[in-house]
């Protein structure tokens, strides 16, 4: 379970303007960061921008995932 400070942190993610890391992603959704990975080789977890090499998840992208694949597209 989250500690306070931790659970501010996390809700603070999916709000703001700038990208997503796979390593902050997969601490808010307390994955391990192989789970992300094997996620974006069967295309089924959130879809994923390459920039420079380097991959990042937009916000908006995330929250579209979690309400729709995540809930059964409901």
């Amino acid at each position: 379970m989250m500690d306070d400070r931790k659970r501010v942190v996390a809700t603070g993610l999916l709000d703001r303007d700038g990208l997503i890391s796979p390593a902050e992603l997969a601490g808010f959704l307390q994955v391990p960061l192989g789970t992300l990975r094997q996620w974006r080789y069967l295309g089924v977890g959130p879809q994923a921008l390459r920039l420079r090499g380097q991959v990042r998840y937009e916000p908006v992208e995330v929250r579209r995932w979690l309400a729709e694949d995540c809930n059964g597209g409901r």
